[in-house]
């Protein structure tokens, strides 16, 4: 019989054949067979094709003598597309030399500014044991740095809370990334927290009493904020040989009750922003929106990266507050009248050929439009207290 032949048709019914043997010199025979330079690839393609399926002919009848033979054939073959842990180290290295500028800076707070898929973003230091009046400072500069001068004598600038990923470091700025952002929708946020908050038997303050150095249950020490567990709770410090971890139902109420503490105050970021002596007694920044040396990346434990738009991280936008207010209808109709007043002029001056004529014209629309705008005004007070 000849090799062509053998290799198609079906093995004769020996009891106690070796196919891992007959595998491996097929194989090596395989190999030992010149080949054309041209037709290498697709020889060794059809070679292991061949291979694949010769063995998983034989495999149904061999697992009964070998079960583990079916088990090391595709451990082998899924081991071809397996990442060595060079590989892996060397991805994470290169997201760290990414992302090096902000190591530098922690502990930090990211600002950004441009469109959602073209940001400008930059880290603001903010000093190590900084209090909320130094931490506001430094968001203050970095606000009125990232302003022009024009649009700083318009009005105040406003803070967004968004989620920043960095692509890269900026070409031309120092310390400056380039990346992309997306608005939080805070109020889906607080609607959630709040809802999962109410769920009852999740939190209790009251310390237990004395159980001899006993720990029943989970509290929350309000004297000192933290979070004292049992003896049984499985939390991430407290985990049971040979039990997974499982969260504090008492330390994430704590977390949620205290990220809804925080985002309720969003509005008053402005009156922080232009005058930083207010966050005197009033701690807005959320702790896991700092970051330290130690929080920039996921642990090695919890996640692979691929890439440094991976990581996501928790920043402000900063936006000039007249432009983002006039951008909808309001903004519209404001900039046409402005126009349409301005042409009223000009064709007053073209048709009675005197500025006198056309000046007391738009002096008039002018006055015309501040009588109507106050009414409308007055009639929506009027109608927003009757529904009250």
């Amino acid at each position: 019989m000849s090799r062509a032949q053998s290799r198609i048709s079906p093995p004769p019914p020996v009891h106690h054949r070796d196919y891992g043997a007959d595998w491996v010199q097929d194989e090596e025979a395989a190999l030992a067979r010149p080949r054309d330079l041209d037709g290498a690839g697709q020889d060794l393609v059809t070679s292991s094709e061949v291979r694949e399926q010769r063995i998983l002919q034989v495999l149904p009848s061999a697992t009964e003598q070998n079960p583990f033979l079916q088990l090391g054939f595709r451990n082998r073959i899924a081991s071809n597309f397996l990442s060595s842990s060079d590989d892996v180290k060397d991805r994470r290295d290169r997201v760290e030399s990414t992302l090096e500028p902000l190591f530098d800076v922690a502990p930090f707070v990211l600002m950004c500014t441009g469109e959602s898929d073209n940001a400008v973003i930059m880290p603001v230091a903010l000093g190590e044991n900084a209090d909320p009046v130094d931490q506001w400072t430094a968001i203050q500069r970095a606000a009125w740095k990232c302003r022009s001068r024009w649009r700083s004598l318009v009005g105040p600038a406003r803070l967004e809370l968004v989620k920043i990923r960095v692509v890269g470091q900026h070409h031309s700025r120092r310390d400056t990334f380039r990346g992309f952002f997306e608005p939080v929708d805070v109020a889906a946020r607080l609607s959630l927290l709040r809802e999962n908050a109410s769920v009852p038997g999740l939190y209790t303050t009251e310390p237990p009493g004395d159980f001899e150095g006993f720990q029943p249950y989970c509290y929350h020490n309000t004297s000192r904020d933290y979070v004292f567990h049992s003896d049984w709770c499985f939390d991430d410090h407290h985990t049971m040989p040979d039990e997974l971890p499982q969260p504090c139902d008492v330390e994430v109420q704590w977390e949620r009750l205290r990220e809804i503490s925080k985002l309720e105050l969003i509005s008053t970021w402005p009156m922080l922003l232009a005058d930083p002596s207010l966050a005197r007694g009033n701690d807005l920044l959320l702790e896991e929106w700092i970051y330290y040396s130690t929080n920039i990346l996921p642990s090695r434990e919890t996640k692979v990266l691929h890439s440094a738009a991976q990581v996501e991280f928790t920043g402000f936008r900063l936006s000039e507050w007249p432009y983002t207010r006039w951008a909808g209808t309001p903004g519209t109709s404001v900039v046409g009248g402005m126009v349409a007043f301005s042409g009223i002029i000009v064709a007053a001056r073209v048709i009675h050929g005197d500025w006198g004529v056309a000046y007391t014209a738009g002096a008039f629309f002018v006055a015309l439009a501040g009588v109507l705008s106050t009414w409308v005004a007055w009639r929506t007070s009027l109608c927003t207290g009757l529904s009250r």
